[in-house]
């Protein structure tokens, strides 16, 4: 059983399809349209799919136009001398590549204004037809949400990404579980993910992929800080494997388009809230 973090707020969950990766073929998650079906345009939630692509922070902008110095990226291991004992990370915004070549991604969200109250509207009534909540998440990127996974391309292409979450335990990322109350009292969210993605397009190819996310209440709302490996598998066994399929420039390349998704979608998310709760939930 995956080992998380949870001090009881109201979290974000996307709403799924329905069904498993195993209960589909690859033939028919290409069918999916990744514009939308008639069941979804008609919609009232159909024209935040419309939306002009979300603007993001200028902090966000600076960080794409090159990468972090090598030594500011760091293996899932090191993520609690990073994270938990200081209030900033060296880098919150950047892409680069650790020294043992892993692609590496560092992500920073302010979620101003975000309570419990609009989470919970967002979660429980924005967009229920068909796979609308998670195309609009990131319109042009995001396909289905499968209740172990989802459909969606960080920028080379549509991946079938499969969840490893119950391999998740926080000694991979050097965390006790005990400690992160007295050490960061504002810290209300820990958990993370391993994915075991397949192009689309050509499944019988393999790559891995991980993820850290933590959750902190702020005077103004949350911050949500994200941290992306390429190449990376949590396992369940507390240790994690490295599949370096891909090296140098590509890696490089792939961590740049991670963090760019990463940002667009998450900032998205951010505005999609806001604007479902002032139009339907704050009344």
């Amino acid at each position: 059983m995956a080992k998380v973090f949870d001090k009881g707020y109201e979290m974000t969950s996307p709403h799924n399809c329905g069904k498993f990766f195993n209960e589909v073929t690859i033939e028919e998650l290409r069918k999916i349209p990744l514009t939308l079906t008639e069941e979804e345009r008609k919609s009232s939630c159909a024209k935040y799919y419309d939306l002009p692509e979300v603007g993001l922070p200028q902090e966000c902008w600076e960080a794409m136009q090159k990468p972090m110095n090598t030594e500011d990226c760091y293996m899932p291991d090191k993520v609690a001398e990073h994270m938990l004992n200081a209030e900033s990370d060296t880098v919150e915004n950047g892409f680069g590549v650790t020294e043992n070549g892993i692609g590496y991604a560092a992500i920073r969200v302010n979620q101003v204004g975000r309570t419990d109250e609009k989470v919970k509207w967002y979660r429980e009534h924005f967009a229920r037809e068909g796979n609308l909540f998670y195309k609009a998440w990131y319109p042009g990127a995001h396909l289905v949400h499968m209740k172990n996974g989802a459909v969606e391309d960080f920028g080379w292409g549509m991946l079938t990404v499969q969840f490893t979450i119950d391999d998740f335990d926080m000694s991979l990322v050097g965390i006790d579980t005990e400690k992160i109350e007295e050490l960061d009292p504002n810290c209300i969210s820990v958990f993370g993910a391993g994915a075991i993605c397949h192009p689309l397009a050509h499944p019988e190819e393999e790559e891995y992929v991980s993820m850290f996310c933590y959750t902190r209440k702020t005077d103004w709302g949350r911050e949500l800080r994200v941290r992306y490996w390429e190449g990376v598998l949590f396992q369940a066994d507390g240790t994690f494997k490295v599949q370096k399929n891909i090296t140098g420039e590509e890696m490089l390349r792939k961590a740049k388009l991670h963090m760019e998704h990463c940002m667009k979608e998450y900032y998205n998310e951010q505005r999609l809230m806001n604007l479902f709760w002032d139009e339907r939930g704050k009344n």
